[in-house]
């Protein structure tokens, strides 16, 4: 808790996002998606950057993300909310069902940082909150207790997630299952990016 306080002390947490309708009192949750293949070269040349960087791909994506978030908001400093798995408690091993919990990537990147340098920051922030992934979100939220809007969720309004594992067709004695895309027609943030490694799943 005390390295939270810390690390989001004085966040302006509502990125000036480039809307297409004016923000509304209290959120809708209305949504839509849009989905891009990204080429294999681009792809293999993203890898070998995180190499180099001794950083993991989702780290570069993560930093790639938040410097187009500075691109189009023109702020420095933009609180991205990252699920992780949050499994790392032995006891919870042998459950079946989602632990995710939400971290708030608070990356500095003011001083018009280098592509390097700023995939250097996102690194450091990454692994810093990382280590101290085990606060609930929800109590993170109760502890900080930020400005509160019905226009807005809590201490990020950008979500990043990197899907890296196997998702499995299921099978069940003749039938075949698999994965589809569906559009919900709805959103929890402002903005969701999912990067779904097809390599990895």
């Amino acid at each position: 808790l005390a390295y939270w306080r810390a690390r989001l002390a004085g966040l302006s947490a509502l990125p000036q996002l480039p809307l297409d309708h004016p923000r509304p009192a209290a959120q809708t949750y209305h949504g839509a998606q849009a989905s891009a293949d990204l080429d294999p070269d681009v792809l293999r040349a993203l890898r070998q950057i995180s190499q180099q960087a001794g950083a993991t791909l989702s780290m570069t994506l993560q930093a790639a993300f938040q410097v187009l978030l500075l691109r189009v908001t023109g702020q420095e400093d933009v609180a991205v909310g990252l699920p992780i798995a949050n499994r790392r408690d032995v006891a919870v091993e042998g459950l079946i069902g989602p632990f995710v919990n939400t971290l708030i990537l608070r990356a500095d990147l003011s001083g018009n940082p280098s592509s390097r340098a700023a995939l250097a920051r996102v690194r450091q922030a990454s692994l810093e909150a990382y280590a101290h992934q085990d606060l609930p979100f929800a109590r993170l939220v109760a502890e900080l207790n930020p400005a509160r809007s019905l226009s807005h969720g809590p201490l990020a309004q950008v979500m990043f997630n990197h899907i890296n594992v196997p998702l499995p067709a299921a099978a069940l004695s003749e039938l075949r299952g698999e994965a589809v895309e569906l559009d919900r027609g709805a959103a929890q943030f402002d903005l969701t990016l999912t990067v779904i490694d097809a390599a990895a799943a």
